[in-house]
């Protein structure tokens, strides 16, 4: 199935939700992959990288059991 095929039995399957907790599900979703997954320039990177290392020569990190912990707590 080609990508046009897809997005219109996607449109046909959203249309038919009755559910607000799953349409909402569906709202974050698509808000998370707008807000967070912008193309970035080759030099931003390489100074997120930079901060990045930085945090972790200075001791700004934590662990994946706290990291876990604390994700439970987010709303």
């Amino acid at each position: 199935m080609n990508l046009d095929a897809r997005k219109l039995a996607f449109i046909q399957r959203f249309s038919r939700i009755r559910n607000e907790s799953t349409l909402e599900k569906l709202e974050q979703l698509l808000e998370l992959e707008e807000s967070h997954f912008q193309p970035i320039s080759e030099d931003q990177y390489r100074d997120e990288v930079k901060e990045g290392l930085e945090d972790y020569s200075a001791g700004r990190t934590t662990s994946q059991d706290n990291f876990e912990n604390e994700i439970k707590n987010w709303d």
